[in-house]
């Protein structure tokens, strides 16, 4: 004869925390649920890239905030998109970057440029995508505005210092 089916018991996330104002976080950390699901959208990344790109979270970390993800996926998803609109909103009345004005200006899109212009006026990463400055780049060749500022940085650093 078999057993009554039991209530399942409700689900936990050892690895998500879920602040007063409703964002879930990856437990002892200060990363988003959701942005780690947008590095996974954006790039494609596997768990354990995901972990390569932030070796501060463990795999059961990065796990768990996926499966998070997924058993509220449309709750992330319009929180997502609300962000999203607040951006463009807030991009709009904020108006052009003045230093992607003045490159669009010189008609150059050439690294050497941006150098220049990043010296007189620093841009964020987000800033050069989506002024469309990264010469016609795709995402795989350029996988982070951010990290190529930070590399260009770096290197002009170097060549100073070597000078």
């Amino acid at each position: 004869m078999s057993q009554p089916l039991r209530k399942p018991e409700p689900l936990t996330y050892p690895h998500v925390e879920v602040h007063d104002e409703g964002v879930p976080y990856v437990a002892g950390t200060t990363m988003k649920v959701l942005e780690l699901v947008e590095a996974q959208s954006a790039y494609g990344w596997s768990p354990a890239e995901l972990h390569f790109q932030h070796p501060y979270l463990t795999l059961g970390q990065i796990h768990g905030a996926l499966s998070y993800y997924w058993d509220h996926q449309d709750e992330i998803d319009a929180d997502i998109e609300r962000r999203l609109r607040l951006s463009e909103e807030y991009r709009r009345k904020a108006g052009p970057s003045p230093v992607a004005a003045k490159l669009r200006a010189a008609g150059s899109w050439r690294p050497e440029e941006l150098d220049r212009a990043l010296e007189v006026a620093p841009m964020t990463g987000a800033e050069i995508v989506s002024a469309g400055l990264t010469g016609g780049w795709s995402d795989s060749e350029n996988p982070s505005g951010q990290e190529w500022v930070d590399e260009r940085r770096r290197q002009r650093r170097e060549e100073r210092r070597l000078r």
